[in-house]
């Protein structure tokens, strides 16, 4: 609840209670960092991820992880997590989280990016998304078949 209503003085006494009272699972699979993304709540997420970073991996029964939760309107919370936080090119957290990851229905952040236009800096979103090797769903690669890599660093598949 403080999380979702940004009452950062209240997040804080309960991370300086436990710190990892933060990657407590609620309904859903859903942490305090699911709960402030989905308001848009910048500093409630910055406390959070500044006293466990290992948060951002968490993800709901649907596969979201924080990101998918952020709505459009909400530019500050979405800049912030993809920028300083997901891509680990800010000061707050070294933590790196997967770019193509796929929530339930299989779609990656540059998919929901696209499908939900607004105005608030998809522009920007996206090429920032993409400059860490984001991609669709559609155009990633993957092979039905394990590739093995020999010793001289030749990949191979089974069958050729």
């Amino acid at each position: 609840m403080a999380a979702a209503n940004r009452h950062i003085e209240g997040v804080r006494e309960l991370l300086n209670v436990d710190m990892k009272i933060c990657c407590v699972e609620g309904r859903d699979n859903q942490t305090p960092l699911h709960f402030a993304a989905v308001k848009g709540r910048v500093d409630v997420i910055d406390e959070i991820l500044s006293c466990c970073a290992e948060c951002i991996k968490g993800v709901t029964v649907e596969k979201k992880t924080c990101l998918h939760h952020v709505k459009n309107s909400q530019f500050g919370a979405i800049k912030f997590m993809v920028i300083e936080l997901l891509l680990g090119c800010g000061t707050t957290s070294s933590v790196l989280m997967e770019v193509n990851a796929a929530n339930q229905c299989g779609l990656t952040a540059l998919d929901v990016l696209q499908m939900f236009p607004s105005k608030a800096g998809d522009r920007e979103i996206a090429e920032v998304l993409q400059r860490a090797g984001a991609v669709r769903a559609r155009d990633l690669l993957i092979s039905p078949f394990p590739s093995y890599e020999s010793s001289d660093g030749v990949i191979n598949q089974p069958g050729t």
